[in-house]
């Protein structure tokens, strides 16, 4: 073999390893590119989920808080419900022992040796 057909051979040989090596070199960067993109996305979808996590938590206590203030509503109420029927009940208890105290009612019970000799 003549020296310009080795040395055609060696530089078509270097060429084709020069080649491969850049293709090499530029696959590499993509992969590394594509774990990047990879790791960024993994790393956004983290913060979408701790934000939605918060969301539900904020979420969850604006309820609870709602539900705290409705219960508190109808607690009220129920206080002001039971303190009305108290003051009816104590006014009525009042003017019983009024009306007893003055005979205006009769309180004695039936029979009773007392309220016997007493009508005498």
């Amino acid at each position: 073999m003549p020296y310009n057909e080795i040395t055609a051979i060696k530089e078509a040989e270097a060429t084709a390893v020069a080649r491969i090596q850049a293709a090499r070199e530029k696959s590499e960067e993509r992969i590394r590119k594509a774990e990047s993109d990879a790791a960024l996305m993994v790393e956004q979808r983290v913060e979408e989920g701790q934000r939605e996590v918060m969301r539900l938590h904020l979420e969850a206590e604006g309820s609870a808080l709602a539900q705290a203030g409705r219960i508190r509503e109808e607690a009220r109420i129920t206080a002001a419900a039971i303190k009305q029927v108290r003051d009816q009940n104590m006014a009525e208890a009042v003017q019983y022992i009024i009306d007893a105290i003055t005979g205006e009612i009769d309180v004695s019970p039936a029979g009773d040796e007392k309220s016997a000799h007493r009508d005498s």
